[in-house]
C-alpha cells in the first residue's frame, strides 16, 4: 500500500506511545530518542493489545504474558511467562504456542506528520 499518514508529532507531546486504527490494522507508534517506530499493536503470541503494555526504553512488554519485544527490530527477546500451573492441561497447551517477532513498519516524518509504510 505504501506510506500512509498515521499521526502528527504533536500526538507525542505528552506520551511516547499511541495506538492508531488504520482500516482493520491496529498500529502502535512509539517515540524513542526523537525517532518514531511503528509495529502491529497485537502481540504475536495471544493477540493482546501491546499499547496497554509497559514501554521500557526501546522495548515493549506485553501486558498479558510479559513477552519482551524490541520496538526497533521487532525481535522477540523473551518467551511468554504463562502463569498457569503445569498440572492444568490448558497450561501445557498454551505453553507450546509459538511466539513470533513483531511486524514492524518503516516510518518517516514530513512537516510534523508521521507516515508508516503499510
Amino acid at each position: 500500500m505504501g506510506f500512509q499518514k498515521i499521526a502528527n508529532e504533536s500526538d507525542f507531546s505528552n506520551k511516547p506511545m499511541n495506538k492508531y486504527d488504520i482500516g482493520l490494522l491496529e498500529i502502535t507508534i512509539v517515540k524513542y530518542k526523537d525517532q518514531y517506530y511503528a509495529f502491529e499493536d497485537r502481540c504475536p503470541h495471544m493477540n493482546s493489545a501491546l499499547h496497554l503494555g509497559q514501554l521500557e526504553e526501546d522495548h515493549i512488554i506485553c501486558p498479558l504474558h510479559k513477552t519482551r519485544f524490541n520496538i526497533i527490530s521487532g525481535k522477540k527477546e523473551t518467551e511468554p511467562k504463562i502463569p498457569v500451573p503445569k498440572f492444568i492441561k490448558m497450561g501445557r497447551l498454551m505453553h507450546n504456542i509459538k511466539t513470533h517477532d513483531l511486524k514492524t513498519f518503516t516510518v518517516k516524518v514530513e512537516n510534523s506528520e508521521i507516515f508508516a509504510d503499510i
